[in-house]
């Protein structure tokens, strides 16, 4: 079980290296694995099978292991176990789901303009079962006065199993206008069954859209 605090997370901001090209392969083929249900190897071998890696890279992205990518999603948070899975959420899986288990955490990557006084809206996370561990604001791409900042909350079940829809929208939150950028995911993190077979038989464990764009 995962020892999540359900209050007194902290807001902080640091810098963070940007990862070599092969490590955010790497790391794009470690989600996948999750997304399909399927092994690390056995995706890269497929890609690679079918041409959209070669020989080179498929050798340096099992190089690297899956603990060592989780924890480098994790920032820093060290879990209980690594066996969970770590899903990254950025704008990118706008409209996508995730069947996962209890154990897994969820790392919501997403850009913020609080310069013009624009922030996510985080209800629908808290109101869907999950609880927050982690809220931080990282150095944006722009080096410019005013640019946006990148957000990441590290965030997972209570130790229970929950389901529902992430809903998150970037907006000034006193004023009656759309949002600028939203992030909808649907999830279920009630896994894994005690016995019979899987409730989620013959469909993938997610469909969000946003992995394959990570690889390079």
């Amino acid at each position: 079980m995962l020892r999540i605090r359900s209050a007194g997370t902290s807001t902080r901001s640091y810098a963070r290296p940007t990862p070599a090209p092969t490590r955010r392969a790497s790391e794009a083929f470690e989600q996948e694995t999750q997304h399909l249900g399927v092994s690390f190897e056995a995706i890269t071998r497929t890609l690679e099978r079918y041409e959209l890696v070669d020989p080179a890279r498929r050798q340096t992205v099992l190089a690297t292991k899956p603990r060592a990518l989780k924890i480098d999603l994790l920032g820093g948070f060290a879990p209980p176990s690594y066996h969970g899975d770590v899903w990254l959420l950025t704008e990118k899986d706008q409209g996508g789901r995730i069947d996962g288990s209890r154990k897994n955490l969820l790392v919501i990557r997403v850009e913020e303009l609080g310069s013009a006084d624009y922030l996510w809206d985080l209800d629908t996370l808290y109101a869907s079962g999950l609880v927050v561990l982690r809220d931080t604001r990282l150095p944006g791409h722009h080096d410019s006065v005013g640019a946006s900042v990148e957000r990441e909350i590290l965030a997972g079940p209570d130790g229970e199993g929950v389901e529902g829809e992430l809903d998150l929208r970037q907006s000034r939150p006193w004023l009656q206008e759309p949002p600028i950028a939203a992030l909808a995911v649907t999830f279920d993190l009630s896994g894994p069954e005690v016995s019979g077979l899987s409730r989620h038989l013959g469909v993938p464990r997610s469909t969000a859209p946003g992995w394959l764009e990570r690889c390079w």
